[in-house]
């Protein structure tokens, strides 16, 4: 059990540490951004990072729901439904 726990800490210390990284070189990427841009291309970069961000919901939960209901079906033992989820999303 002691080699479980020790494994889930050095798993957490790990995401950490790589959430902390992540979230340093976004930083520093935005600040190096704002420098050399001028105001007409950050407003340009902007414009095209709301675009992505905003494509990103144009799967309407599409995703999560198929990854929840087709397991969710086979695991009851309907089938039928669970094909019928997988042949219309895929």
């Amino acid at each position: 059990m002691g080699n479980r726990k020790q494994e889930i800490i050095v798993d957490a210390s790990f995401y950490s540490l790589a959430t902390i990284l992540t979230q340093g070189i976004t930083l520093v990427a935005g600040v190096l951004t704002r420098r050399f841009l001028g105001p007409v291309q950050m407003g340009v970069w902007s414009l095209l990072q709301i675009i992505l961000v905003y494509s990103t919901y144009l799967t309407l939960g599409v995703i999560e729901a198929v990854s929840r209901e087709i397991p969710y079906h086979y695991g009851r033992g309907d089938d039928a439904r669970a094909d019928d989820h997988q042949s219309r999303f895929a």
